[in-house]
């Protein structure tokens, strides 16, 4: 789906951080990180939440002591003990915006925890509860609608509980999650079914419909999700019932959703009709992984990679890795491979002189296939180096700080264009670029498709998961607007895979592209997916 982000374009510049369980921290609080708390402590709430690579979502009340100070309180101690942390375990939080928080955590080897599975959890719920956890957290079934308090919003449940009787396991944990999470405003879950996804529409509650979503002329609906990505949906009325229906399937397509997930939408705004989506996928509660660990820099020597990701994809690395920063600078370290232990060798002193690490720091490291890591650094802030976020043109003067420039254009392709269009490539190419970047040529057929290619090299370097098919990536104009769009790797058996950008035909419109125009797209930004587009006119 394609669309323009009606938010705001500024980009948060620090979004991770981390924490080492000491001694001292082992308490009731924990400090966010100053330098994350002057940045961004201004829109945090009352009450973060904290999910869980299980899918578990905890409640933790945030306190002030002026706009430095801010504090993780009631329900931190919970945490700590519910996952047993204690001395040198490292949490890494990342903000999603609107006080919510992905945590992930590491053991002292920094290898990634094996969280309890989601019976546990409920088992663990429902013992010994404190004041401040009946606070934060409650408990419903999904055969009702209830209210939670004075400031709590009502649920609403589209299925019945026969509907539960056939379900998986996989199903019935997403369920439970959902039933655990606090919504302030009023909200009403979806259990997606296979009808649903073939018909491409879900239901909405009558009450909940026409108590919110239908005063005045308006028929549609904006979908927010917890990373802040919209989509507006056509709510529709027949046969005496209410569903989302127009946009529904690229809604679905956009969040990969499938039979069996369960959906939670919280009115946001009542007058401009605004629901936030929060989606519990069936079987992501149990399912186990090692792509991610992490390294804290405690000494002077090589880093070690954990025994625990060895085992399980030693056999696949190669004798070099490749390290990717989050604003496109890739690094081939070389591998020291012994009986137990590996090491990051040859290149590590120049990547780690490179970027001022030193003791104290910590990199964290998320594995992306053939032997592709994905790498963010920290310092001893405890947030992540800032300059790593994004490029930014005023970085050096020398030439050497110049990135070469790929073509998504075949030989054959550029002979035939227009000597116009010939000329606009090459005044692409000599484009001065500090990050990553390609060019396309728009022919008859990225006019009428509305699809751009994308070099292979590039696409599974920076943009697209060794094993996946779809990402959804950013790209922003020279006038700051941004567009959400699809990246999708094609396979054919008479041909090599290639890359596509799918669904431009809003960029097309909105900046008047004419066939022969190139266009250079510059990543900004590897975590984000977010591309510069320059455009270089053929008249």
């Amino acid at each position: 789906m394609e669309r323009k982000n009606t938010r705001s374009n500024t980009k948060r510049d620090i979004t991770l951080f981390f924490e080492i369980v000491f001694p001292l921290t082992v308490g009731e609080k924990m400090r966010i990180p100053k330098k994350f708390a002057m940045r961004n402590g201004g829109e945090l709430q009352d009450v973060a939440k904290l999910f869980l690579p299980n899918g578990r979502v905890w409640k933790l009340r945030i306190r002030r002591k002026g706009e430095e100070e801010i504090y993780l309180t009631e329900g931190w101690l919970e945490f700590l003990e519910h996952y047993s942390l204690h001395n040198d375990h490292f949490l890494i939080f990342k903000y999603k915006g609107r006080s919510n928080f992905k945590v992930r955590i590491f053991d002292v080897s920094g290898s990634e925890m094996q969280y309890p599975p989601v019976e546990m959890d409920e088992t663990s719920d429902s013992g010994e509860e404190t004041n401040t956890s009946k606070k934060i957290r409650r408990q419903a079934g999904p055969s009702r609608a209830y209210k939670t308090g004075e400031n709590k919003g009502s649920i609403q449940f589209t299925f019945k509980p026969y509907k539960l009787r056939n379900a998986s396991l996989e199903t019935l944990e997403a369920v439970h999650e959902a039933e655990k999470l606090e919504t302030r405003g009023p909200s009403f879950t979806v259990l997606l079914s296979k009808t649903d996804m073939h018909n491409h529409d879900v239901s909405v509650p009558v009450k909940f419909a026409e108590t919110y979503l239908t005063e005045g002329d308006n028929d549609t609906v904006q979908i927010e999700s917890l990373e802040g990505r919209q989509w507006d949906l056509g709510l529709c009325y027949a046969r005496g019932r209410y569903t989302l229906r127009v946009g529904w399937a690229e809604f679905a397509r956009d969040n990969h959703l499938k039979a069996g997930d369960v959906l939670v939408f919280e009115l946001l705004n009542r007058r401009h009709v605004a629901l936030q989506c929060t989606i519990f996928r069936a079987g992501s509660m149990t399912r186990r992984e090692f792509p991610v660990f992490c390294i804290p820099i405690l000494q002077d020597m090589n880093p070690r990679i954990p025994l625990q990701f060895m085992s399980h994809y030693g056999n696949e690395l190669a004798d070099a890795a490749t390290l990717i920063l989050p604003n496109g600078q890739v690094w081939e370290i070389g591998l020291s491979k012994g009986l137990d232990e590996t090491f990051l060798d040859n290149g590590w002193l120049e990547f780690a002189e490179n970027y001022s690490i030193g003791i104290g720091h910590f990199l964290y490291f998320k594995y992306k296939g053939q032997s592709r890591f994905k790498v963010h650094i920290f310092d001893k802030s405890c947030c992540e180096i800032r300059s790593l976020r994004r490029a930014t043109k005023d970085v050096g003067s020398s030439r050497a700080n110049i990135r070469p420039i790929q073509f998504g254009i075949t030989t054959y392709k550029f002979n035939r264009a227009s000597l116009a269009s010939q000329k606009a490539v090459r005044e692409a190419g000599k484009y001065e670029t500090r990050n990553p970047s390609f060019v396309v040529l728009l022919g008859n057929r990225e006019m009428t498709r509305f699809q751009w290619f994308v070099p292979v090299k590039f696409a599974e370097t920076y943009l697209i998961h060794i094993g996946k098919d779809t990402k959804a990536i950013n790209i922003k104009g020279s006038d700051g607007t941004q567009w959400q769009l699809q990246i999708c790797k094609v396979n054919q058996p008479t041909r090599d895979r290639f890359f596509q950008i799918r669904g431009c035909s809003g960029i097309t419109a909105g900046y008047d592209l004419k066939i022969g125009d190139a266009l250079l797209l510059e990543l900004l930004d590897v975590e984000d997916a977010l591309l510069q587009l320059n455009i270089f006119r053929a008249h």
